[in-house]
C-alpha cells in the first residue's frame, strides 16, 4: 500500500530552516520557459523545482490512493465484484485458459482476430453474436453493477470494432496517434470511465512568472460531480497523454564502446522508469501543473498512454507549492511526479493489474460520496 511519510509541515520542521523567507530562494526570471506546455522538451520541470521520481516505479492502485481516499466498504467489495466477473470474460479476461486478446502490439492483431471478437464465425459477417462483451452474471440486482457491465458491453463492442478497423488499415497506412487515443478511450469506457478528448477541450493556463503557460491535454477524465454549474471549466479526475510511440526498456542501451559510454550506460541503468523519454515527462509534468487548479483532491493523477502502454502518474503538489512554482521561488519541499511500469492492455497479464484501478476510477466518477477529501497538506512519498 501507499508509504507513509512525513507530512510537508513535519519535515519543514526537522529541517534547519525556521521560517518561509528562509527556505525560498528566488530564480532569476530570465530562465524562460515555454508558452505552451506540449513545447516543452527538457529541463523545463528543474527549472521550475519540479522532481520527477524515476528510481521507483508505484503500483498504480497506490498512486490512486495518494490523489484519493475511497472509504465506502460497498464501492470496495463493488470493484472486487466486477473485477472477478470481468477476469472470466472470454475475451480480456484473464481467468481463462485461451484468451482471444493477448497481443504485444496491435500491428500483429491480424483481421481475422479481430473479427473473433465481434463474430461467432468470422468468415460469415452475418453472424454476429450479441452475447461475446455481455458479462453480466446471474441474480445481479446491484444497480451500479448492472450500469457498468451494460457500459462494458457497449463500450466492448465499440472497442473491439476499432481494433477490427485497425488491423484491416495497418498494411496500406500507419497507425495513427488518433487510433491510438480512440481505442485506449474505448477501453478506459468498458470500465465506467467517461472521457473527453482535446477536440472538445478548452486550453487551460497559469501564470508563471511573467509567462502565461497554456495546456490542452489528450485526455481528460472529468470530474462532473464536484464541479460548480457556475465554473468555466469542469473540474478534473485525472489528465492523459497519448503518444504513438513506445520504446522497450532493452531498446532504451544499445552496446557501444568506450569507459565514457559505459559510465553513462550503468548511470542510466539505475532508472526504473527508463520508457519515459524527457520532452514526454516534461510536456506531461507540465500538464499535470497547468491542470493542477481543476483538481478538487490530493494533488493530480495522470496517465499517459504509449500505443498500447498505460502508465500511471502522480502529481504531488500542495497549495503552498503550487503559488512557490508560479512565484518562480525555490521552497525545500518540492512538488514530485511519480510513475508506475507501464502496462499493456493488449496482453492478459498486464491487464490483469489494470482492470482494479480502472474500475475503482470508473466508481469514483460516479460515485462521489465514497470520497473523502484529505488534509489539505500533501504527504511525501518515499522515494
Amino acid at each position: 500500500m501507499a508509504d507513509k511519510i512525513p507530512t510537508l509541515f513535519e519535515r519543514t520542521a526537522s529541517s534547519h530552516y525556521n521560517s518561509r523567507d528562509q527556505q525560498r530562494i528566488f530564480i532569476p526570471m530570465e530562465s524562460d520557459i515555454e508558452e505552451c506546455t506540449s513545447q516543452w522538451t527538457r529541463n523545463t520541470l528543474n527549472t521550475l523545482d519540479i522532481d520527477s521520481i524515476l528510481t521507483k516505479s508505484f503500483d498504480p492502485m497506490d498512486l490512486i490512493s495518494f490523489a484519493f481516499s475511497v472509504n465506502d466498504p460497498k464501492i470496495l467489495s463493488r470493484v472486487e465484484r466486477c473485477k472477478t466477473a470481468i477476469a472470466k470474460h472470454s475475451i480480456i479476461g484473464f481467468d481463462t485458459h485461451c484468451n482471444v486478446l493477448d497481443a504485444d502490439e496491435v500491428e500483429n492483431i491480424e483481421p481475422c482476430a479481430a473479427f473473433e471478437m465481434m463474430v461467432a464465425d468470422f468468415r460469415n459477417r452475418h453472424c454476429y453474436d450479441i452475447s461475446k462483451w455481455n458479462i453480466q452474471p446471474p441474480h445481479c440486482d446491484d444497480k451500479l453493477d448492472i450500469q457498468l457491465y451494460q457500459k462494458f458491453q457497449v463500450h466492448g463492442e465499440l472497442f473491439a470494432q476499432q481494433l477490427i478497423n485497425i488491423s484491416m488499415m495497418k498494411k496500406s497506412q500507419d497507425i495513427t496517434e488518433g487510433m491510438y487515443q480512440s481505442l485506449f478511450q474505448k477501453f478506459a469506457a468498458m470500465f465506467g470511465l467517461t472521457s473527453l478528448s482535446s477536440s472538445v477541450l478548452g486550453a487551460a493556463q497559469i501564470n508563471i512568472g511573467n509567462t502565461t503557460v497554456t495546456s490542452l491535454p489528450d485526455v481528460i477524465f472529468p470530474d462532473v460531480s464536484h464541479t460548480d454549474k457556475d465554473d468555466d471549466r469542469l473540474k478534473l479526475l485525472a489528465v492523459c497523454k497519448v503518444t504513438k510511440d513506445f520504446t522497450r526498456r532493452e531498446e532504451l542501451f544499445p552496446v557501444e564502446q568506450g569507459n565514457n559510454r559505459k559510465r553513462i550506460r550503468r548511470k542510466e541503468e539505475e532508472k526504473v522508469i527508463q520508457h519515459l523519454d524527457e520532452a514526454l515527462q516534461e510536456q506531461h509534468g507540465g500538464e499535470l501543473l497547468v491542470q493542477l487548479p481543476l483538481s478538487e483532491h490530493n494533488g493530480l493523477l495522470g496517465i499517459i498512454v504509449q500505443k498500447t502502454h498505460i502508465t500511471f502518474s502522480y502529481f504531488q503538489c500542495n497549495k503552498i507549492q503550487f503559488e512557490v512554482v508560479k512565484s518562480r521561488d525555490h521552497y525545500i519541499n518540492k512538488p514530485v511526479i511519480y510513475y508506475s511500469r507501464p502496462y499493456n492492455y493488449l496482453k492478459a497479464a498486464d491487464r490483469e493489474e489494470l482492470i482494479r484501478p480502472l474500475l475503482t476510477l470508473g466508481f469514483i466518477q460516479y460515485s462521489p460520496c465514497c470520497i473523502s477529501r484529505k488534509d489539505p497538506y500533501i504527504k511525501t512519498v518515499e522515494k
